[in-house]
């Protein structure tokens, strides 16, 4: 049975008041909520949805005067500091270990997947995965967060040389929340890792489609469930809708602030911020230079160096919520287009109906992931929902969602495996 996080578990029955409004797209609009650093949840070419707080609703300015329509969306309750344990404890993760047993991992089905999780239960899954599948799993460690957790991946690979005539196994990146509240990225990435790593023929006729062991064949899969554990562990214990990691950056407000977006920060046309993002404490700010963020340094040097060197990855998955769709490069402009545009739409547009141009966002990891560490199909990928539940996706979902991310997994995989400039 599962190991019980009863004391991380966020109770969705609080809430300071506010709701959640899906307006119709006007750039005017989001401008103004960008200046009052507005708590904007998902922008498309047709809706903005943000958080109203009780004080926009008393303001007086040009936001009252749009239309919009309340998202069915409970907030939650932000717990201040003060009031609760540390934000890290270094021994937390040697004392969970010591507590509990490895799981047991064989079957796909293991009820891990049916709730969200601490960062000592997903450390302890991964050494689990590990530990049953010891022949082709391996725990790698890239570095460490801001405040000294450890990041770690799953690397899973058959060791086995490939036969002869064949060609060598190309890497393939996922990657989970690098957006703290993005809770339902993290599970994903580690349902997909789970499903790499269990044969098909051990599996119920019920769970056998779903695994991914046979693409082994012919990539190595390189699995990083955690790049923001510091802004991840925060939304368990403080607050749900904490966005950024937890690196301390400036003084603003008269306050000392804390995170920056890590999504902007990566050394790829990145900018500078802009004026309605300038504020340290602002939820998009990109830091004060490139790979300012500690986990973005150390997931860089991690990309480029320990996944086999240049041209060795082929495939890169960024997994976000929410939306459902699936965007490709480039995000930091809306005019330029890379020149595998043709490939990497027409894959795009088999594994996901929801294919859909990069909203403009500098500095995102995607471009860089394309342009700098030279990964052909690179893709940020929304996952559940649309808007029904937002970030407070139920745990219900995770199973759902990790199968049918598998299933695009397997797609985009069979689809680079046929390109013979690639492979």
């Amino acid at each position: 049975m599962l190991n019980s996080d009863e004391q991380y578990i966020w109770n969705p029955s609080l809430s300071p008041g506010g709701e959640v409004r899906r307006y119709p797209f006007n750039t005017s609009l989001l401008n103004e909520l960008k200046r009052q650093h507005a708590d904007i949840w998902r922008v498309t070419a047709t809706d903005i949805d943000v958080v109203f707080t009780p004080s926009m609703m008393q303001d007086g300015s040009q936001l009252l005067q749009h239309d919009y329509v309340v998202l069915p969306i409970q907030l939650p309750e932000r717990v201040e500091e003060s009031q609760t344990i540390p934000e890290f404890d270094e021994n937390e993760e040697v004392e969970f270990a010591r507590k509990h047993k490895y799981f047991d991992l064989k079957l796909l089905s293991h009820d891990f997947h049916s709730q969200y999780h601490s960062t000592a239960n997903i450390t302890h899954f991964m050494r689990s995965l590990t530990h049953t599948f010891p022949n082709h799993t391996s725990l790698v460690h890239i570095g460490h967060s801001f405040l000294g957790r450890k990041l770690l991946g799953i690397k899973v690979a058959k060791k086995e040389p490939v036969p002869v005539g064949a060609k060598p196994r190309k890497a393939f990146v996922i990657m989970g929340a690098q957006h703290a509240r993005e809770w339902i990225a993290t599970s994903t990435s580690l349902y997909l890792a789970h499903a790499l790593a269990v044969n098909a023929s051990a599996q119920s006729s019920k769970d056998a489609h779903h695994s991914l062991y046979n693409l082994l064949d012919k990539f190595e899969f390189h699995i990083i469930p955690l790049p923001n554990p510091d802004g991840y562990e925060y939304t368990r214990k403080h607050d749900r809708l904490w966005y950024k990691n937890r690196q301390l950056v400036s003084a603003g407000r008269g306050k000392a602030c804390k995170g920056m977006d890590m999504n902007r920060n990566w050394g790829y046309e990145w900018l500078p911020a802009e004026e309605t993002d300038a504020d340290p404490c602002a939820h998009w700010y990109p830091g004060s230079r490139p790979f300012e963020a500690h986990e973005v340094n150390a997931l860089a040097s991690y990309l480029t160096y320990r996944t086999g060197g240049p041209d060795a990855v082929v495939g890169f998955l960024d997994l976000r919520s929410y939306g459902q769709t699936l965007s490709a490069p480039f995000s930091y402009s809306c005019d330029i287009y890379p020149r595998d545009a043709e490939d990497q739409i027409e894959a795009g547009l088999g594994c996901s109906p929801g294919f859909v141009e990069s909203a403009r966002a500098p500095g995102n990891i995607v471009d860089w992931a394309y342009a700098a560490a030279g990964i052909k199909y690179a893709y940020a990928n929304h996952l559940r929902d649309s808007g029904t539940y937002g970030y407070m996706l139920p745990s219900d979902f995770i199973r759902p969602t990790g199968e049918e991310t598998a299933a695009l997994v397997r797609y985009l995989a069979t689809f680079i495996a046929k390109d013979p400039k690639t492979m």
